[in-house]
């Protein structure tokens, strides 16, 4: 995927009240194209996109050495989820920078993700 669809399916996957088959099909297309190396070594089965574990899993193994920054509020309904990764905690002008913000843990993490693969 080129770099304005990733950026566009990060803006899908947080506009998204839940993933369903097609965006998750659509999340792990481009993710596998962006990140060949995690692929090999087997950090993007199906299910990655639906789990915060998965997602976590291969930001470890990409993006070895970056920087969470996750922010959300506990609510009985869907809150408002926020994540950034970055290169440095310490710089605030790194080069490439994620960013996400959805109802949902697992998808601010995803199009955070997202926007990274798509500026690499």
């Amino acid at each position: 995927m080129v770099r304005k669809e990733l950026l566009e399916l990060a803006s899908r996957v947080e506009a998204a009240g839940s993933l369903d088959m097609e965006l998750t099909a659509d999340a792990l297309r481009g993710l596998r194209a962006a990140f060949p190396g995690e692929v090999a070594a087997g950090r993007l089965p199906d299910g990655m996109a639906i789990s915060s574990d998965g997602i976590v899993e291969l930001v470890i193994g990409a993006l070895p050495g970056w920087h969470f920054n996750i922010h959300g509020r506990a609510r009985h309904s869907p809150g408002s989820w926020s994540c950034s990764l970055r290169r440095s905690d310490v710089l605030d002008d790194d080069e490439i920078l994620g960013t996400g913000e959805a109802r949902s843990l697992h998808q601010a993490v995803l199009a955070a993700v997202i926007r990274v693969a798509a500026w690499r």
